[in-house]
């Protein structure tokens, strides 16, 4: 789905959209994906800034036990959208950048890439993953000391 972030920018309010996906996920969910996003664009003075929250229900396999669990996705993200490399290094401390030719962007791909980025790879509490797999997995309280 492609956003024309000029037409985008003109308009006031929020636009919203469901989203499937189902290609260039990352390994760990399990397609398909559906998603809510609602996004907004502003045009600043060389560039654009595109938000993004995007919210659902995915199915994640946990890296640590392998099995499945259901996750309550939300995630806000704010991207400048750069015409040339060099706006883009001026902007990166502050955002997420973006290199474009035009004011065209592909929301699916937008939102893969961040899946990839913020999903989550395991279980966020080690007693939620598998009793017989948990019973081998050994966390050092210091991240640097060898078990």
């Amino acid at each position: 789905m492609l956003i024309d972030l000029k037409t985008c920018a003109k308009t006031a309010e929020p636009e919203s959209v469901q989203l499937e996906l189902t290609e260039r996920m990352p390994s760990r969910v399990a397609p398909p994906c559906l998603l809510s996003c609602s996004y907004a664009a502003k045009a600043m003075t060389n560039y654009f800034l595109l938000t993004l929250n995007v919210s659902g229900d995915i199915t994640i396999e946990c890296q640590r036990c392998l099995t499945q669990f259901l996750y309550n996705y939300n995630n806000s993200t704010t991207l400048a959208i750069c015409d040339n490399d060099a706006q883009a290094e001026k902007l990166m401390d502050e955002y997420e950048c973006i290199v474009t030719k035009n004011s065209l962007v592909n929301l699916v791909e937008l939102i893969t890439d961040e899946l990839h980025l913020c999903s989550p790879e395991y279980h966020s509490d080690i007693t939620k993953c598998d009793a017989e797999v948990s019973k081998f997995i050994h966390f050092s309280p210091n991240i640097n000391e060898k078990l």
